[in-house]
C-alpha cells in the first residue's frame, strides 16, 4: 500500500484543523459572549450597581462544648450544616473569648462572630446582585477551585479556536495573503491600543 503523499497529508491536516475549529467555535462563541457581557458590566460598575450591598443579620447558637473544643474544622462544618453557609473559608480566627469565621463566594461574604463562652453567634450576610456575581465569575474571584479551573478551560478553548483559525487562513492559498494582511493590521491595532492605555 502506497504511503500518503505530502499533498494528501496537507489535505488531511487541513480537514482536521477545519473540523476542530468548527466545533471549538461553537463553544467559543458562547464563552466570548459571556466574557464580552461581563467585561462590559465590570467596565461600568455605576450602571449596574456593582458596589451596592444587601446586609442581613441572623442570630445563631453553637453548642458550648463545640466552642470550647476550639476545633476550627468542626465549628466551620457545624455552621455550614446548621445555617447553610456557603463559600470558601477566607478567615478563621479562634481566641479564648471570641471566634470569627469569614466565608466568601462570588458576590457574597458571610461574617460569623461567636462568643466562645456562651456559644451565642451573630451571622452577617453581605450579598450583591446578579451583575456583581457575573463579574466575579469573569475574574474567577471567590469561585473556588472549580470556578478557577472553568476560567482556565475557557481560556484554552479560546486559544485553540484562535490558533486553529490562523492555521486555516494560512493553509488556504487564495486567502493566505489577505489573512496575513488582516492579522498584521489587527496586531498593530492591538499594540497601538495597549500603548495608548499604558501612556
Amino acid at each position: 500500500m502506497a504511503e500518503p503523499t505530502m499533498a494528501t497529508q496537507r489535505v488531511q491536516l487541513k480537514k482536521w484543523v477545519r473540523v476542530l475549529h468548527v466545533y471549538l467555535s461553537l463553544y467559543a462563541f458562547l464563552i466570548i459572549l459571556f466574557f464580552a457581557v461581563t467585561g462590559f458590566i465590570m467596565n461600568h460598575p455605576d450602571w449596574f450597581a456593582l458596589d451596592s450591598v444587601g446586609i442581613r443579620s441572623v442570630e445563631a447558637e453553637l453548642p458550648v462544648p463545640l466552642c470550647r473544643s476550639k476545633d476550627r474544622l468542626a465549628i466551620v462544618e457545624y455552621l455550614r450544616d446548621t445555617y447553610d453557609l456557603r463559600g470558601g473559608v477566607q478567615d478563621c480566627d479562634v481566641s479564648d473569648e471570641t471566634y470569627r469565621v469569614t466565608f466568601r463566594r462570588a458576590g457574597e461574604r458571610t461574617d460569623v462572630t461567636i462568643d466562645a463562652l456562651t456559644g451565642k453567634a451573630q451571622i452577617e450576610l453581605e450579598s450583591k446582585g446578579v451583575p456583581a456575581v457575573l463579574a466575579a465569575i469573569h475574574t474567577g474571584e471567590h469561585t473556588g477551585r472549580f470556578g478557577k479551573r472553568t476560567v482556565d478551560l475557557a481560556a484554552v478553548f479560546l486559544a485553540l479556536t484562535s490558533i486553529s483559525g490562523i492555521v486555516l487562513w494560512a493553509t488556504i492559498s487564495m486567502r493566505r495573503q489577505t489573512g496575513i494582511i488582516w492579522l498584521s493590521v489587527s496586531a498593530v491595532l492591538v499594540l497601538a491600543i495597549a500603548w495608548r492605555i499604558l501612556l
